[in-house]
């Protein structure tokens, strides 16, 4: 994935917006959206539409200005929570950080609700979001809205005192919510289905990720 198509993709998660409604705003095709963040696209006609759609500077898009300034929005330093890392059970105690908190961007759409951030650990969802990087996120429980295809989120599974926190992307196959990895880890590509109970283990969409930090 090229800086641009990176880029596109995390402007475009934490606006919410999946691959046809960016589409749609920049009157282009859904294809063209998937093309560019996919590293197909080197050069775009549509970089200034993205901008203005996304709410980013050209020069963010393009790579040319630091990761963690967005459009001309001030910053939000906000705490960082714990690991998100598939595999990785902890104990409950274990699952608060203590951390330098990271920056973030306003996002309107959940003026009134507190972020967190999470470090990533692991390739999980490499093509999006990389080991050491961080996600931004907002409490699930606390938003309007139902998981759509497309959304980011942190879920965890639940045993005996037990948790896995991980990254995944919502799915609807045949109806039934599914959350998958991104990952060019042989290891990684198998969906958790919502609902279901595995060796007693509960699972459980715990933050809705609005945002991404990566450290220079």
């Amino acid at each position: 994935m090229s800086e641009l198509g990176k880029r596109v993709k995390e402007a475009r998660l934490a606006k919410g917006l999946n691959q046809s409604e960016l589409a749609r705003k920049i009157g282009a095709t859904p294809q063209i959206i998937s093309a560019i963040e996919g590293g197909d696209v080197a050069n775009t006609k549509y970089l200034g539409k993205l901008a203005k759609a996304l709410d980013r500077q050209i020069e963010w898009l393009q790579g040319d200005a630091d990761s963690s300034l967005i459009g001309g929005f001030n910053l939000n330093q906000v705490p960082v929570r714990g690991l998100v890392a598939a595999g990785l059970w902890q104990e409950d105690g274990q699952l608060v950080g203590d951390e330098t908190p990271v920056p973030s961007s306003p996002d309107p759409r959940f003026a009134r609700l507190p972020q967190v951030a999470f470090r990533v650990i692991g390739n999980s969802m490499n093509k999006l979001v990389a080991d050491g990087e961080y996600v931004i996120c907002v409490d699930y429980a606390e938003t309007p809205m139902p998981l759509r295809e497309g959304d980011v989120v942190v879920a965890e599974r639940r045993r005996a005192g037990e948790t896995e926190r991980t990254i995944k992307t919502v799915r609807s196959t045949r109806g039934r919510i599914e959350l998958w990895p991104q990952s060019t880890d042989p290891a990684h590509q198998k969906p958790i289905a919502m609902g279901a109970r595995e060796d007693d283990t509960e699972v459980a969409v715990v933050g809705l990720v609005i945002g991404f930090f990566r450290p220079r």
